[in-house]
């Protein structure tokens, strides 16, 4: 029989090294400091612009579009998904901010704006493995064409602008 002494003393060995390996991994000091689960959330924003005046077509003093005309629908198995997918505005930097189907290598997003044809943009995401890792877009396609490719450095990831910009 193990005496009761022995047991505490290893109860409270075990404590103190899962507390101190706790503290090392969720450490929000150092250059780790304001991490957030937030940070890992996966979103993307987004800035759709005229191919070639490079005009914003949803923001700015002469929109091309009303943001009520657009409708960004998530393809779930080759499926557009019955209700449209939710987004917020950044109007300060004129950016549709948009939350990721993060199940898969890749999320289809069908963008239609009134009565035209959906078009398909896909995004590629992975993981920067960084201080704050956080989820990133790795390649964008817009119609089948590639409008966005990461570079493979993450120290060169972590200072890529935080936006896709669709040519719309």
């Amino acid at each position: 029989m193990v005496p009761l002494n022995n047991i505490k003393r290893y109860w409270i060995c075990y404590i103190l090294f899962l507390a101190i390996s706790l503290a090392g991994c969720s450490s929000n000091s150092g250059p780790c400091k304001g991490c957030s689960a937030e940070a890992f959330a996966p979103y993307v924003n987004l800035k759709f612009i005229d191919p070639v005046t490079k005009q914003d077509l949803f923001f700015g003093p002469n929109p091309k579009y009303s943001l009520s005309l657009l409708k960004l629908k998530h393809v779930e198995r080759g499926l557009l998904d019955s209700v449209p997918t939710t987004y917020k505005l950044d109007i300060t930097n004129h950016l549709l901010n948009l939350r990721l189907h993060y199940q898969n290598p890749a999320d289809t997003i069908a963008i239609q704006i009134g009565t035209q044809k959906p078009k398909m943009l896909v995004l590629y995401t992975g993981a920067l493995n960084n201080c704050c890792a956080r989820v990133v877009i790795t390649q964008a396609k817009y119609q089948d064409s590639l409008i966005f490719m990461a570079p493979v450095d993450p120290v060169q990831q972590a200072k890529l602008p935080d936006w896709i910009t669709v040519p719309f």
